[in-house]
């Protein structure tokens, strides 16, 4: 479960099979040149996590990463050049998915886009997000480009 105990705490410690599958995986199916718009930005999301745990501010900007590899995913899948906000219904539509987990896509779409496209509210900075919910976004992210692959 990626969970060690330390000075009285339950503290996360990674999991490396999901870090394994995650990197592995993914990063292997998008070496094709055709997927390079999703793999460029799915690795740039990447790195910016990677760096996040010294400046948190960049967790805004693996949102927006991991939303452009998305969003170049669903140009493929619905052969246009659309945005995902535009996309997204056809996109979604068009996988082999469950219907429960086409609304859990929608809503993670939804979420990627209040963090990574709109602005905050007039002259304020939006929170950032908290690492978890980050971590837990790059994963769905994760299962959503196997099927590309399949």
């Amino acid at each position: 479960m990626g969970i060690r105990w330390e000075n009285g705490r339950f503290l996360p410690s990674g999991a490396p099979v999901l870090d394994q599958k995650l990197v592995d995986d993914v990063v292997g199916i998008l070496t094709f040149s055709q997927h390079k718009g999703i793999s460029d930005a799915y690795m740039k999301g990447l790195g910016h996590f990677l760096n996040s745990i010294q400046k948190p501010e960049l967790f805004t900007d693996v949102l927006r990463d991991m939303y452009d590899a998305l969003e170049a995913l669903a140009k493929i899948i619905c052969h246009n050049d659309r945005d995902l906000s535009a996309n997204r219904e056809e996109f979604i539509s068009g996988l082999k998915l469950a219907d429960s987990y086409k609304r859990m896509l929608k809503e993670y779409i939804k979420y990627a886009s209040d963090f990574a496209r709109h602005a905050g509210p007039a002259g304020k900075q939006k929170p950032l997000p908290v690492r978890r919910e980050v971590e837990g976004f790059i994963y769905v992210s994760d299962r959503i480009f196997h099927p590309i692959d399949s």
